[in-house]
């Protein structure tokens, strides 16, 4: 049982054994929350690459009625993503070549409103 307002720890009664170069996120189930106010604390939750062991969730009631989790309701689901090797390198400078500038956003927001004008003033007939 969830009290309003409170976060109980639901044991799965699931354990898995990720590969070590995947890992999950844990998203809530939109009907539950849409329906009941019920969604996972912490959204998403991370499930780290490599993991083994059982799967819990905090759900949290935010509704103002207590809410019974039945045995075998889906409460959340898990979305696997492969993850890769990242190598972190200290550097004087950014490579300014990627970075978006207040000029770039300019350019691009008057390319689009004149895209935007273009389109308005075809003739469909």
């Amino acid at each position: 049982m969830i009290e309003p307002g409170k976060v109980v720890l639901v044991n799965l009664g699931v354990s898995i054994q990720l590969p070590k170069n995947v890992g999950g996120f844990v998203l809530p189930r939109s009907g539950l929350a849409s329906k009941h106010l019920i969604s996972p604390i912490n959204t998403p939750g991370l499930i780290d690459p490599g993991y083994t062991g059982e799967l819990m969730v905090p759900l949290m009631n935010y509704s103002d009625v207590q809410y019974k989790v039945n045995k075998h309701e889906r409460i959340a689901q898990l979305v696997t993503i492969a993850t890769g090797e990242i190598k972190f390198e200290i550097v004087d400078n950014l490579d300014t070549s990627l970075v978006l500038t207040n000029q770039t956003v300019n350019n691009l927001d008057t390319s689009l409103v004149s895209i935007n004008q273009n389109v308005n003033n075809l003739d469909t007939s």
